[in-house]
């Protein structure tokens, strides 16, 4: 009976190992708030995971490439909802490109300014839906 006590909290920690392991482990350095025209806000924390992501990219000459970062995005929505991407291979527009593992979302920063997209499959293609500036930005660590 003692015996099964001990076996079953050894194994809902095994368990809950396995879960913390496979979350994302982004040690945030940076946190960057947009703001658009009608005054909602986009929160992006950047970070550097202790693994490599990798994400496929595939040219316009149908070319399927791989690409591998440690670099990621926390994004929190003007809804609250929240979101991780990660760099990925950016070849059509100038600037950063994070992606999300599902492909929905794409965070394109450049500079001071910020352009979210989420995938549309009515017509296979990224449609904008967020396009802000920087109205806030904050070191987290100090300075490197």
């Amino acid at each position: 009976m003692q015996g099964e006590k001990v076996m079953r909290k050894l194994l809902l920690v095994i368990a809950l190992l396995t879960l913390v392991a496979g979350c994302n482990s982004l040690q945030i350095s940076q946190s960057i708030t947009f703001g658009d025209d009608d005054g909602r806000f986009l929160k992006v924390e950047y970070g550097q995971d202790i693994k490599k992501h990798k994400s496929t990219y595939i040219a316009p000459t149908g070319k399927e490439m791989t690409f591998e970062s440690e670099l990621g995005v926390v994004m929190t929505f003007p809804d609250g909802s929240t979101y991780t991407a990660w760099q990925c291979m950016n070849a059509v527009l100038p600037g950063t490109m994070y992606m999300t593992d599902d492909k929905r979302w794409k965070l394109l920063v450049n500079g001071i300014s910020c352009m979210l997209f989420e995938y549309d499959r009515r017509v296979n293609d990224y449609a904008l839906v967020y396009q802000g500036t920087m109205v806030r930005t904050k070191r987290v660590g100090g300075d490197k």
